[in-house]
């Protein structure tokens, strides 16, 4: 029963938020044009503004010990060797090739930041922040990396990966860019001003609930497709398989606590909202793509309560 309520006060807030979204958009409170502009806030501002401040308060350095190491090596490995995977699986059971490319995104991008990282803070406190970036480090440039690579090799149109442009991508991004620039902060030893770590935290906050409040608003999404094998087969993917399988595997090779808790959380949190605006973007099937946010979002508020009150239980995390 403690295990329960840990997990529903975990939990609950960010469903509340999330539905608070939901009829916010429903009553014409909240408009496309506004959650374009609260994402575009959310990812270029304020998660930057947070990462670095929490990076600077940690005085971090770039030394890691044997855990952090091997902790990125594993979810870089995981990572790869899961695109390859469902490359494979989607090559062999989906006939549409435009299918393939929504099909191998959705069961690979993880939305852990907007919904994930909530999660873990409720769990462990600040201790999660230096994981969630090793984390951030390792999975940015991988994602990013394979969406364009199955958006392009799945698109008759496309003839190959601008590999300029995806570098371009992966080293422009905001949060790689606060990330790095936190460390040398916090490497050099020099103090963050006080009047600029107070406005950092105080735009930093509001990224978690305008996060949340946008992904609600994105269940009023109208799209043409409805249930069909390729969602349900990617949501089993994104909410159950690559859960189960990678978080009982790192319980297998010794991770425990933040570690071991954030693993499962990476993999347990939905299909990203990017990867829609990218499916669109590339001429892929964003009609699936779309469908996938929504259902897998819907699915893993259950998954990750029922895998918090598991992990509790065995006293894993």
């Amino acid at each position: 029963m403690e295990y329960f309520i840990l997990s529903f006060n975990v939990i609950s807030p960010i469903i509340i938020i999330t539905v608070l979204g939901y009829f916010l958009k429903k009553k014409g409170v909240i408009s496309d044009e506004f959650t374009e502009k609260v994402t575009y806030i959310i990812f270029k501002i304020s998660i930057p503004a947070l990462l670095f401040n929490k990076i600077t308060d940690l005085n971090v350095s770039l030394s890691l010990n044997e855990v952090q190491r091997n902790f990125m090596i594993y979810t870089g490995l995981v990572f790869i060797g899961a695109y390859f995977l469902i490359e494979l699986t989607a090559k062999l059971f989906i006939k549409d090739i435009k299918t393939r490319g929504a099909y191998v995104q959705g069961s690979i991008r993880s939305n852990y930041i907007f919904i994930g990282y909530p999660v873990l803070l409720s769990l462990f406190g600040d201790e999660v922040v230096l994981p969630m970036i090793l984390l951030t480090l390792v999975s940015l440039p991988i994602f990013n990396v394979t969406a364009i690579l199955t958006l392009t090799i799945n698109n008759p149109k496309l003839k190959g990966v601008n590999i300029k442009e995806l570098l371009k991508n992966i080293f422009t991004n905001p949060i790689i860019l606060s990330i790095i620039a936190g460390f040398l902060w916090s490497v050099v030893g020099l103090p963050v001003p006080q009047f600029a770590g107070k406005t950092f935290e105080l735009v930093g906050a509001v990224s978690t609930p305008l996060a949340l409040i946008v992904i609600g608003s994105m269940f009023v999404v109208n799209t043409k497709s409805g249930v069909n094998l390729p969602l349900i087969f990617t949501v089993l993917n994104k909410n159950i398989l690559l859960p189960v399988i990678f978080t009982f595997a790192a319980a297998y090779l010794g991770f425990r606590g933040v570690y071991l808790g954030t693993i499962f959380i990476v993999f347990a949190t939905p299909a990203s909202t990017t990867s829609f605006i990218m499916s669109k973007a590339m001429d892929s099937n964003y009609s699936l793509s779309a469908n996938i946010v929504l259902a897998s979002t819907a699915l893993s508020s259950l998954i990750i309560f029922i895998g918090i009150i598991i992990l509790k239980s065995a006293n894993l995390i």
